[in-house]
């Protein structure tokens, strides 16, 4: 029998010693919510752990032979299209291309109801209305960039979810190359092909759902 796990960033540096049974028991892998590259989005967002973290994670995780399934929320209302750059430049450096799922790349901060980010984003002065259809509180761009950044890299993820490489599923090597070349032009660093750096050959184990978040 196999099963996955999900558990916080803090959870998998706290208990490292324990990663390697669970790979013995026949876990696969292993989903942990990431979020974001920036410390002071990551503070603002409560989450327990910084960007250090995160690189503690992916090697404690690969350690113990586990695949790592980080997901992220890059446009957040304290995102800059920098953010979105820099996520996108963990995700490649540390050879996870293959383990993130494209939707992730165009996921955008949902404030509930209760949500105590509503009364920050209040006392902010950046709160915006109520929004009944989508169960969320509004909020502004920080970057003008942001949002049509976020609208080209739906639209990319959506393309390759569709598409098949080899007629079973996506390939998200090459969703991640549309996705870096729409981030790089957003800051004005051209518009050739996009090279991306080698990555592990091996697909993670995941969840075959696309949309998956």
């Amino acid at each position: 029998m196999t099963f996955d796990v999900t558990v916080k960033v803090e959870h998998l540096i706290e208990h490292a010693a324990a990663l390697p049974r669970l790979r013995e028991l026949g876990c696969l892998f292993v989903t942990s919510a990431f979020e974001s590259c920036n410390d002071a989005v990551l503070e603002r967002l409560d989450k327990g752990h910084t960007r250090a973290d995160l690189e503690r994670a992916v090697v404690l995780v690969r350690q113990a032979g586990l695949a790592l399934r980080p997901t992220w929320v890059p446009f957040t209302p304290w995102s800059a299209a920098e953010d979105f750059a820099e996520l996108l430049r963990f995700v490649e450096q540390h050879g996870l291309v293959r383990n993130v799922q494209p939707v992730q790349y165009a996921l955008r901060l949902l404030v509930p109801p209760g949500s105590p980010l509503a009364a920050l984003l209040r006392a902010e002065g950046r709160l915006g209305p109520f929004d009944p259809a989508g169960l969320t509180w509004t909020w502004p761009d920080l970057d003008p960039r942001t949002r049509p950044l976020r609208a080209e890299v739906t639209a990319i993820v959506e393309a390759g979810a569709r598409r098949r490489e080899d007629g079973t599923m996506p390939d998200p090597a090459r969703t991640f190359a549309e996705v870096k070349r729409a981030a790089l032009r957003a800051l004005g660093a051209g518009d050739g092909l996009m090279a991306v750096l080698p990555q592990p050959r091996e697909v993670a184990p995941g969840l075959s759902e696309p949309w998956f978040c």
